[in-house]
């Protein structure tokens, strides 16, 4: 049987924390979010000088660095470092529309309008 007891919060938080941080719907704010949190907080942590030398304070303090980071971008930036694109629709007219403008336009208008 499958079970989330494999899953500790040592594995999650991390991953949760490179998503939120990198942007959600973007897989290439998701790499850089995995980059950010893994790389250069994971792996930037040991160079300090004095950490290196103790592992437990090294990784209370990796757990401490993506608390504060995620947070930050929780709340000065919740859309992540590389955002969402928002959906652009090519009308017949060859006129571009954003998604919100596109709903008044066709019904007013009733061009046809496609995803491009």
């Amino acid at each position: 049987m499958w079970g989330v007891e494999p899953w500790s919060f040592a594995e999650i938080f991390p991953a949760a924390a490179a998503m939120i941080i990198g942007g959600r719907g973007n897989n290439y704010g998701l790499a850089l979010g995995t980059f950010m949190t893994y790389v250069v907080v994971g792996q930037g942590i040991g160079f300090l000088p004095g950490i290196s030398s103790d592992p437990q304070l090294g990784y209370a303090l990796q757990r401490i660095t993506y608390g504060v980071a995620l947070l930050a971008f929780l709340w000065f930036r919740p859309q992540g470092l590389l955002p969402e694109r928002k959906a652009r629709w090519r009308c017949e007219r060859g006129r571009e529309l954003s998604s919100t403008a596109l709903q008044g336009q066709a019904s007013i208008s009733g061009t046809a309008c496609s995803r491009g």
